[in-house]
């Protein structure tokens, strides 16, 4: 019997025997392929999310991909076996906000996959059709898990409104900061720089994009146009503020601790800085990433692997991953190892930075001519390890996952 995650309470989790909800009218049944962990989710696992912005007891997961397995009445039945991302947020759909497109704000009240409705780290998801965003059928599942992630800071771009030629910086050097560069470097910024506290990220950022890097403690110089800050820090907001001109345009995704100094209001006033914020991702963000992936013109940073070992209780084997700008997990035959995953004690892969190739792979996997550099699409090469071998296939290929030997790695930070 297929299993999946529950978390009761923070700390606390256990395996459940999975099964599949039939969709009902206006919903489909999604085969998950592969889900993603980030910070939320380890703070879910912890506790320490904010106050009703989780439902225990639940099944995480907001980062993943699948299969249309089934569809209720009332949807298209040629939904079906297409491959699918799907936004998070269970918008009311009746709302002045959503009305306006502005789903992440629905009066209705807070709910989102994942948080307080089932997630993903499961076999199925069953959710409103209307969520979803089909892709092509070549489309490379186990990197569009990162789509969601890929729409909030898409979302963020949109915010900024980067012109061609202004001066652009980026500040945190995560996954959604390696989007961010990507995004911002399509709209042909004078310069872009990226802020952050390791030097070692500098070349993954010169790779997707960037002109330049500087550690925090560098003091870059300031005049930018536009920031966008991805870190989740409040030093992170005040670094970003400080690099902008008067009247530049600040963009924070990132969520503070509760109680954590903000920015200074008399600094925003007399500079007269214009301020936005994002938290998750309309449809109009999710619809801008699923047409840029397609395109083959965004590269989502992930490290992918196969494993040989099977659950006994599905044809298909679990996929439990968390993006390569951190480390890898991969479960084999249970999920106990994405519960030991979110404490971020085992299944770590330290992941080398994806390996940039020119031209884009066509259906028929052909290559076609370089495009500029922060417009190419890569297919990152498997790390031949002593964790990893049996490596297969260009791309993002298969490989067998052994558990590491020796004590286990730090905990990533969160997103």
């Amino acid at each position: 019997m297929s299993t999946a995650v529950v978390v009761d309470k923070p700390g606390e989790h256990r395996l459940v025997p999975h099964i599949p909800r039939p969709p009902e009218a206006g919903e489909a049944l999604v085969r998950v392929h592969a889900a993603g962990i980030c910070g939320s989710d380890r703070e879910v696992y912890q506790g320490n999310r904010p106050e009703g912005y989780v439902r225990y007891p639940l099944t995480p997961g907001h980062e993943w991909s699948g299969t249309v397995a089934a569809v209720g009445a009332g949807v298209p039945g040629s939904l079906v076996g297409r491959k699918v991302v799907g936004e998070g947020f269970r918008n009311c759909q009746v709302c002045d906000r959503c009305h306006a497109g502005d789903t992440t704000l629905c009066t209705a009240g807070y709910e989102e996959t994942g948080f307080t409705q089932p997630g993903a780290m499961a076999p199925t998801l069953t959710l409103p059709a209307r969520l979803l965003h089909v892709l092509p059928d070549h489309a490379d599942l186990t990197a569009a898990a990162l789509l969601e992630p890929a729409a909030c800071i898409a979302a963020a771009a949109l915010k900024a409104n980067a012109r061609p030629g202004e001066r652009v910086a980026v500040v945190g050097t995560g996954t959604l900061g390696m989007f961010a560069v990507q995004f911002l470097r399509a709209a042909s910024p004078g310069e872009l720089l990226v802020v952050g506290t390791r030097r070692d990220r500098e070349e993954l950022a010169l790779r997707f994009g960037a002109t330049s890097f500087r550690t925090k403690d560098e003091e870059p110089d300031g005049g930018y146009d536009v920031v966008v800050e991805t870190a989740g820090s409040a030093d992170a907001a005040r670094t970003a503020a400080a690099l902008l001109r008067r009247g530049g345009r600040l963009v924070l995704t990132g969520i503070p601790a509760p109680g954590a100094d903000g920015l200074d209001p008399t600094d925003l006033v007399v500079r007269q800085l214009e301020v936005h914020t994002v938290f998750g991702a309309p449809p109009d963000a999710w619809a801008h990433t699923c047409r840029v992936f397609a395109a083959g013109l965004l590269d989502p940073p992930v490290r992918s692997s196969r494993t040989s070992c099977r659950s006994p209780s599905s044809p298909a084997p679990s996929t439990w991953w968390a993006p390569a700008t951190r480390r890898w997990a991969r479960c084999c035959c249970t999920l106990t190892g994405l519960a030991r995953r979110l404490r971020a004690t085992s299944y770590g892969v330290p992941c080398d930075p994806p390996v940039r190739r020119p031209g884009r792979r066509t259906r028929a996997g052909r290559r076609t001519a370089p495009s500029a550099p922060h417009l190419t699409s890569a297919r990152p090469t498997t790390r031949t390890t002593s964790d990893i071998s049996n490596t297969r296939g260009p791309g993002l290929s298969a490989a067998r996952v052994s558990p590491p030997v020796g004590p286990s790695a730090p905990a990533p930070p969160g997103l």
